[in-house]
């Protein structure tokens, strides 16, 4: 009998290390030898996550249980998680028990970005690394880390370039591809990865010499874990033009500055992670809010749609400042309760109304 094919999986053969959360530094799990592999879930639900985790609890984290529970996520030689929400948390948990086949690490991520938190996190990167060289069966040497973050520093580079050229209409690009790009990429190593993009965005501008970019009311998309491409293409369907996001498995992903070279590298990764863009779970949390406002002023879209998925309590809490925020921008917005499945006829309906709006 065929096996099916794992979304999951960039290469079935390579050995894979699964990671869920953006502040991972995935440079010590390619520089062990692995494809860093950014879990997604499982679109339907079969009812056995609601049976280990509570009903109201984050639908993404839920829908990678799922997975898990269903064996989709048995090729992974390993699995990271942090401490960057309650959900994911206790996910690590579950885990355990669930899939015990494939050995786990939590990793422990400050809340704040200061020198402290940098030197902390120094720290607990160190323990990550010992336990990749002992799950892995490897060294991870300080050279195959420069090495590593020289790799992912170039393929960040390479699609911040996309994101700008998508947004000066430079390319032709839809948002949904884009999006797909950056799921994609982050399921490959940092060379197939960046050789895909490269290639992508060389056809993009070819289409748009040829015809010219896409036309239609430009929109930002904005939100927390928002993995489906589905979301920009049904906005696509109606005539807009998606030409940039504020997605964590989106442009927060090219974010991280290229770290420091002229310091250890654990603690370089520390301060580019802590320095990214970025969530609502960071205690200068209204920086996310202050930088999705110069995201806006830079873009310049006809519309914003804040997508975020339910029970996200650091979103959901901060959401009253971000409406505030995105109100003074001076933006239409359209903000969005989602529970991981590719959409309903409500929201189309709610979609098309935005649309007509601007």
């Amino acid at each position: 009998m065929p096996t099916e094919k794992n979304e999951n999986a960039a290469d079935a053969n390579s050995p894979s290390a699964g990671w869920f959360c953006g502040y991972t530094p995935i440079e010590i799990l390619d520089a062990a030898g692995m494809t860093p592999v950014r879990i997604t879930g499982e679109r339907a639900s079969s009812g056995v996550a609601d049976s280990l985790m509570h009903t109201n609890i984050c639908p993404y984290v839920k829908a990678c249980l799922e997975s898990a529970a269903g064996g989709k996520l048995n090729f992974l030689k390993g699995a990271v998680f942090t401490n960057g929400c309650d959900a994911q948390r206790r996910l690590y948990d579950i885990w355990l028990s669930v899939v015990p086949s494939v050995p786990a690490f939590l990793l422990t991520v400050p809340r704040r970005a200061d020198d402290a938190s940098a030197r902390a996190f120094a720290a607990r990167l160190a323990e990550f690394k010992a336990w990749a060289e002992e799950t892995f069966a490897t060294q991870i040497t300080d050279d195959k880390l420069r090495e590593s973050i020289r790799a992912y520093a170039k393929l960040r580079e390479a699609l911040a370039g996309m994101d700008e050229a998508r947004e000066a209409g430079l390319i032709d690009m839809p948002g949904s591809r884009a999006m797909e790009i950056y799921l994609e990429a982050q399921k490959m190593s940092p060379a197939a990865a960046l050789e895909m993009a490269q290639n992508e965005v060389a056809a993009a501008k070819a289409r748009a010499a040829a015809g010219g970019a896409p036309k239609g009311p430009r929109l930002l998309l904005a939100g927390n874990m928002t993995d489906d491409p589905e979301l920009a293409r049904m906005f696509e369907s109606y005539g807009a033009t998606v030409v940039s996001d504020a997605f964590c498995a989106g442009s927060r992903f090219s974010s991280t500055a290229p770290p420091d070279p002229d310091i250890p590298p654990l603690e370089a990764l520390a301060r580019a992670y802590l320095r990214k863009s970025p969530c609502p779970r960071m205690v200068d949390a209204d920086d996310y809010a202050s930088r999705l406002v110069r995201k806006i002023e830079a873009t310049k879209p006809d519309g914003v749609v804040f997508h975020i998925l339910k029970f996200c309590d650091a979103h959901l809490y901060d959401m009253p400042f971000i409406r505030d925020a995105l109100r003074s921008a001076g933006v239409r917005t359209l903000i969005i309760e989602g529970d991981y499945t590719s959409g309903s006829g409500q929201l189309a309906t709610r979609a098309q109304a935005f649309l007509e709006t601007i």
